[in-house]
């Protein structure tokens, strides 16, 4: 009876140890899941961007590729080129944590700490001259925001010859150089921005969409439900206004090529 006991005991301890193991095996798992990415090193190898983790490409043509990047917290990119000048759309406020890090160089927070990029901004980045190599890193909570940018690669060097007509002032001129212009459209319910004439290609970013009405020259009005971080190629040669038909205010970034 006494080894009985004896066996009994020594079985129960080896169990709970095995428990206690398994459950000490799973809580690492746990937190190794939550864990943020590993700090990219200067061994690391160095893609392109349309291979890079949390780019996920759209579409490309002879002008531009569009990638959507989109990094939940805890998570980072590979190491990637910057070579052709690139236009960032920003579709979200950015995190307080979101981080970069340029090749053989230490993670630090974008823009040293200062505010962050709110949605709806835009950036315009002649990386044609200055060629860079980095990585992104959302170094965010779970549960916290993602880094949520459409990017736009101008792949090629294309020259339509003329200066973009000025809008009204309902489009909000946020860059304008040698190689495109790019306004912010902001509607309210009921609001319309009138006519304008596009020339060249250029693309629509829906920042915060809603229901709108395009209007034109000889057409009957064309309406369209838009959807937040969608992605329109809009061909050169129209002439539209446009009109919020829906009940909640509409953010477009338009862009059009020179």
């Amino acid at each position: 009876m006494i080894g009985d006991t004896r066996r009994f005991r020594s079985q129960f301890v080896s169990g709970r140890r095995a428990r206690v193991a398994l459950l000490a095996a799973f809580a690492a798992g746990a937190l190794l899941a939550q864990a943020p990415a590993r700090a990219g090193t200067a061994d690391d190898p160095v893609l392109e961007v349309v291979q890079t983790d949390y780019h996920v490409p759209l579409f490309s043509n002879q002008y531009v590729t569009v990638v959507d990047v989109n990094i939940p917290p805890g998570r980072g990119t590979n190491f990637h080129n910057h070579r052709d000048d690139a236009l960032n759309i920003y579709l979200v406020d950015y995190p307080p944590k979101s981080a970069g890090q340029d090749y053989g160089k230490p993670v630090g927070i974008l823009r040293g700490g200062k505010s962050m990029p709110k949605a709806g901004e835009v950036l315009f980045q002649n990386f044609s001259n200055s060629p860079i190599i980095n990585r992104g890193e959302n170094q965010g909570s779970p549960g916290d925001g993602t880094m949520h940018v459409i990017e736009t690669e101008f792949t090629g060097r294309h020259v339509f010859g003329y200066t973009p007509a000025e809008r009204d002032p309902a489009y909000v001129k946020v860059v304008d150089n040698d190689k495109v212009a790019v306004w912010r459209l902001t509607l309210q319910p009921g609001e319309t921005a009138p006519m304008i004439v596009q020339k060249a290609p250029g693309m629509r970013v829906v920042i915060h969409g809603g229901e709108i009405a395009e209007i034109t020259p000889g057409a009957k009005d064309r309406g369209m439900l838009l959807t937040d971080g969608k992605v329109y190629w809009q061909d050169g040669g129209v002439r539209r206004a446009v009109k919020n038909i829906g009940a909640t205010p509409v953010m477009l970034v338009e862009m059009e090529m020179k």
